[in-house]
C-alpha cells in the first residue's frame, strides 16, 4: 500500500476520534502550487528543478532533480527523488523515506518553495525554489508514484503485490507509459499525459480513465 495513503488513513481515524477535520490540499497555500520551480542561485550551486502537483487528501506529488556544479577535479553529482509528501495542519509538507528515516520538509510562500532537511544523505536537495512555469512535464517516475497513490479499486493493483515497474514510454513521445509487473508475470499498464491531468489503465486496446483533473473535464 502507498505510504501516503496509509498515513492519511491514520489521519482519518485520528480526526474521527478528536472531532477535527482532515487537512486538505485545497488550501490557499498549496491549491495553486502546480508548476515547475527552479533552484535559486543555480549558477553557483548547480541546477535544481522541482515539479509539484497538488493532490487531494492533503498530499502533493513531487519530482526533484539536482545537478551539482562541476569542480576543477570532478564533475558534479546528479540526484533525483520522486514521491508524495503530506501536509500537516500548518501546511508544511513532509516526505520521509520509510527505509532510512531520512526526510524533507517543504514550505511554500507565494511563488517560492523552500526545502529543508537535517539528513546529510538528502542535503543536496535543500534550497529555495522559485516558480518558473505553471505547468509540469510529467515522467514515468511521477506516474508510478501517482498510480501507487490512487485507490486500489481504480488501479486494480494488489495491496500485497510485489511489483517491478518498467518505463515503456516511446522515445520522444508525448505520453508517459509504465508497466507494473507482478511476481507471477501478470501486468498492469498505465498511460498519462505529461500534465498528469488524465491517467488511464490500459486493458487490451482500450483505456479506462482512472483519474481526470477538474481542469481536464472542463475542456
Amino acid at each position: 500500500m502507498c505510504v501516503a495513503r496509509y498515513v492519511m488513513c491514520l489521519f482519518a481515524i485520528a480526526a474521527l476520534l478528536c472531532g477535527s477535520s482532515l487537512p486538505v490540499c485545497a488550501s490557499e497555500v498549496w491549491s495553486q502550487s502546480l508548476g515547475s520551480y527552479s533552484r535559486v542561485g543555480e549558477d553557483a550551486n548547480g541546477r535544481g528543478l522541482l515539479m509539484v502537483k497538488p493532490l487531494d487528501e492533503g498530499c502533493v506529488l513531487f519530482d526533484l532533480s539536482v545537478q551539482e556544479a562541476d569542480t576543477d577535479s570532478a564533475p558534479g553529482n546528479y540526484y533525483r527523488l520522486t514521491g508524495v509528501f503530506i501536509l500537516d495542519d500548518e501546511q508544511h509538507g513532509l516526505w520521509e523515506d520509510k527505509n532510512s528515516g531520512c526526510s524533507l520538509q517543504f514550505t511554500k510562500y507565494r511563488k517560492r518553495i523552500t526545502i529543508k532537511t537535517g539528513d546529510a544523505l538528502l542535503a543536496a536537495f535543500s534550497g529555495k525554489y522559485d516558480l518558473c512555469s505553471s505547468v509540469i512535464n510529467g515522467n514515468a517516475r511521477m506516474l508510478e508514484q501517482f498510480v501507487e497513490y490512487l485507490p486500489l479499486f481504480k488501479t486494480e493493483l494488489s495491496a500485497k503485490g510485489n511489483y517491478q515497474v518498467r518505463d515503456i514510454s516511446d522515445a520522444g513521445g508525448d505520453i508517459c507509459k509504465i508497466e507494473f509487473i507482478a511476481e507471477g508475470g501478470s501486468t498492469k499498464v498505465f498511460w498519462a499525459v505529461p500534465s498528469l491531468d488524465q491517467v488511464l489503465r490500459v486493458e487490451g486496446s482500450q483505456g479506462v480513465i482512472i483519474y481526470q483533473a477538474e481542469s481536464a473535464q472542463q475542456q
